[in-house]
């Protein structure tokens, strides 16, 4: 299940992760893992609870922190009658390079769960031991509703151009 526990337990969250430090651009959410080395790197279980929720949503948008080398393993929701939905990732997951949108068919969710899992580490120095650390960073988790109006369009009389690469349309609408 995507909602079990991480490498340092559940980290838990109300509402939306946006600039959380002091609302404002080119700051990010930080966690460090401090533990001994992980086989294939530490893991970190994220749940953003939407209580008294649920929110109807049809995306998840996920944007990395500063020099991010973590990737996303797992995204699922649980749904308005408690049922958890996973979404489908790659092989692999998806290595953060710059801001993830995960769409889906519009749904009421009561709580989002991210799994993380960073495979870099650095060493730090106490006064007894060295522990090492494993650092997620997020500077944003948004859960979104987009949704599109029903509009057609339609042509009343067929087009007949002498060089088709040269095609300019305009549009009203009424």
């Amino acid at each position: 299940s995507s909602f079990a526990p991480s490498t340092d337990g559940e980290v838990r969250e109300i509402g939306q992760l946006r600039n959380l430090i002091d609302g404002q651009d080119q700051t990010s959410w930080t966690k460090i893992v401090k533990t001994k080395v992980q086989a294939g790197g530490a893991k970190l279980n994220l749940i953003l609870d939407f209580t008294p929720g649920p929110v109807r949503a049809n995306y998840i948008q996920i944007v990395p922190g500063f020099n991010s080398s973590h990737s996303l393993i797992s995204a699922s929701y649980l749904s308005e009658d408690n049922t958890p939905v996973e979404l489908e990732l790659p092989d692999g997951g998806i290595v953060f390079n710059g801001k993830i949108i995960l769409p889906f068919p519009i749904k009421k969710i009561r709580k989002l769960s991210i799994v993380l899992a960073q495979p870099e580490y650095s060493h730090t120095f106490g006064e007894a031991t060295t522990s090492i650390e494993y650092k997620f960073s997020l500077a944003e988790v948004q859960v979104g509703l987009t949704e599109f109006r029903p509009l057609g369009y339609y042509v009343t009389k067929t087009l007949s151009l002498p060089l088709i690469s040269k095609l300019y349309l305009s549009a009203e609408v009424n």
